[in-house]
């Protein structure tokens, strides 16, 4: 089970793994990408009703664990998904119906448009 903690000014979050006492394990660690599958880097320790608990920041195991959707999941479905429509279903119909100059302009614009919300994106460090 997850638990996100966060700070009296909700800048910072800690993020609290739970082993239920149902899983038959006398010792666990917390292991990832994160702390390059270290099992010394975030061993857990047994609290009350034989729970097997760690708690680490957010920043160090990232969004993943955090319940939230992972960024890279968001970008794909963001710009992924009207890449395939405007390429596979309305690429071929303006095509026949534009020159070439105005489809060139219009592709320019959109590409400016995915920069532009890319750009806002990392800047703002949040998706949507």
């Amino acid at each position: 089970m997850l638990k996100k903690t966060y700070s009296d000014t909700g800048q910072a979050c800690q993020v609290t793994f739970e082993l239920p006492s149902e899983v038959a394990a006398q010792t666990a660690c917390l292991c990832g990408e994160f702390n390059g599958w270290d099992p010394s880097a975030h061993p857990m320790e047994r609290q009350a009703e034989q729970l097997l608990i760690v708690t680490v920041p957010l920043a160090v195991v990232g969004a993943y664990f955090a319940g939230q959707v992972p960024p890279l999941i968001l970008s794909l479905v963001l710009y992924t998904v009207p890449g395939v429509v405007i390429g596979g279903q309305l690429g071929p119909a303006l095509a026949t119906r534009l020159d070439s100059h105005k489809m060139e302009r219009l592709l320019a614009l959109i590409f400016i448009l995915i920069g532009v919300i890319t750009l806002w994106t990392t800047l703002t460090g949040r998706l949507g």
